[in-house]
C-alpha cells in the first residue's frame, strides 16, 4: 500500500494496514511530513520525485494507493504518475468535488486511468475522526483484495 501524504491523519492508515500484515510506503515531498518518528511502522518513507512513483509501485508490487496530502497539486502529481500503473485501486481522500478537482488537475481524462479510482476514499462506516476514516480506507482496500468483484 502506498500512502500519498504524510500528515498526522495518515498515521492510523499506516497502523491499520501494518496490523493486517501489509507492506506500507509513505510518500510526501514536503520535508516536514512523513517523518520516521511518526511513521515508525512504515516499511518505506520515500521522497522521490512524483514522476518516479509508478516505477516504485511496480518495483515493490504496490496494489493500492490513497492520496491524502490535503494538497490538490501534490495529490494530482501523484495521481498523474500512477494513472497508467498496474495498481488495483487508487482512492482519493476528501469529498466528491475535491476528487473531481484532483483528477482534473492531472490533465488526464478519467477514462484513461488504468487503476480503478474512487473518492471519497474508504467505505461508508460512519465516523469523522481520523481513526475511523483510516479504518474505512483500509477496510475498502481489504474488501477489494479479498472479496469477489
Amino acid at each position: 500500500m502506498l500512502i500519498v501524504g504524510g500528515g498526522k491523519d495518515a498515521i492510523p492508515v499506516c497502523l491499520f494496514a501494518k496490523q493486517l500484515g501489509w507492506q506500507v510506503s509513505v510518500w510526501d515531498p514536503r520535508a516536514a511530513y512523513a517523518n520516521k518518528n511518526d511513521f515508525t511502522h512504515a516499511d518505506h518513507i520515500i521522497r522521490m520525485p512524483s514522476e518516479e512513483l509508478a516505477e516504485y509501485a511496480q518495483r515493490y508490487n504496490v496494489n493500492f494507493a490513497v492520496t491524502m496530502s490535503h494538497n490538490v497539486d501534490i495529490d494530482a502529481k501523484a495521481l498523474a504518475s500512477l494513472a497508467y500503473s498496474e495498481l488495483c485501486h487508487l482512492a482519493l481522500l476528501g469529498p466528491k468535488n475535491r476528487f473531481n478537482d484532483v483528477v482534473k488537475a492531472t490533465g488526464i481524462p478519467m477514462q484513461d486511468f488504468i487503476p480503478k479510482l474512487s473518492g471519497p476514499a474508504g467505505l461508508e462506516i460512519g465516523g469523522e475522526l481520523p481513526t475511523s476514516i483510516a479504518l474505512s480506507i483500509v477496510a475498502q482496500f481489504h474488501a477489494l483484495a479479498h472479496l469477489p468483484h
